[in-house]
């Protein structure tokens, strides 16, 4: 199971809700066409309607599509992929630094990384000829967030059987960050680091890349996603532990330990972080 080649997707029976909705076109309407132009809040659609909006998400899918999106000299400061040849000589001196001084840190913490199996052929691969997403919790350029500057989120950079989980405690956290509503504390004087958080960069990626080698446009996560989900919760100001949280209510020492331990976590786990983390906003 280590060396696992390909990741998975999930359907939840909660998600039926959803597509009944669609069917019924009211709530959620669906146009099969194109963007043809945007103004303000109004698209154009190839088809001649206007659709009037509050927000717009571009859902490229696993594939990255924001080369397309975005002027290829904002790539730098937005910490999107670019063609390694063409990346700025300071720019490209910084990260060959930092990508390769937290490679060795994670062969020294992992050393078995270091032998992956024949069966993978990788010497079989292609080069890389585009640099990897720099984006800080893999959501956010660090060189925006070091200058306060929370105009923008880049969404579904990781690729994980828990979807929906990952999607929703993302969201949150994007709206947290956008609306500067994130606690204050270390994690905030860390978003004003951004050589910190480069560094912080640098180490996943190392990570992803080691451990899941078949992944080489967005990093791919199957058994670490406790991990992630965990530290945007913890972000957030609130508590990870969702087993151990049921101590409050008389369940707590041993029981609250082996759940934690033992127990799987499933996306009901998480059911009310959002107003968990209204509550604290309010107290603040």
């Amino acid at each position: 199971m280590l060396w696992i080649s390909a990741g998975f997707s999930q359907y939840h029976c909660t998600d039926e809700p959803v597509f009944d909705l669609i069917d019924e076109g009211k709530l959620i309407n669906i146009q099969r066409t194109k963007i043809r132009s945007m103004k303000g809040r109004t698209l154009e659609l190839s088809n001649g309607s206007t659709v009037e909006s509050d927000a717009v998400i571009f859902a490229t899918g696993w594939q990255m599509g924001y080369m397309a999106l975005f002027d290829p000299t904002l790539a730098p400061e937005l910490g999107l992929q670019m063609s390694v040849d063409l990346q700025p000589r300071d720019y490209r001196q910084n990260w060959e630094g930092l990508d390769q001084a937290a490679e060795e840190k994670v062969f020294s913490q992992y050393p078995l990384f270091k032998d992956p199996p024949a069966y993978l052929n990788l010497d079989t691969r292609q080069p890389r000829n585009t640099t990897p997403l720099r984006h800080f919790r893999l959501m956010v350029p660090p060189a925006l967030a070091a200058r306060h500057d929370r105009s923008i989120v880049f969404l579904g950079n990781l690729v994980t059987g828990q979807v929906t989980t990952y999607a929703e405690v993302c969201a949150l956290w994007s709206v947290a960050y956008m609306e500067d509503m994130l606690p204050p504390g270390p994690f905030n004087a860390l978003l004003d680091d951004r050589k910190a958080m480069e560094h912080d960069i640098a180490a996943t990626n190392a990570y992803f890349k080691i451990r899941y080698l078949n992944a080489i446009e967005i990093p791919l996560s199957i058994f670490e996603m406790r991990e992630v989900i965990d530290q945007i919760l913890l972000d957030l100001g609130l508590r990870a532990d969702r087993h151990g949280m049921k101590a409050s209510n008389g369940w707590f020492g041993w029981k609250a330990w082996l759940a934690e331990w033992f127990t799987p976590y499933e996306p009901k786990h998480y059911k009310g972080f959002i107003r968990e983390f209204r509550e604290k906003i309010n107290k603040t």
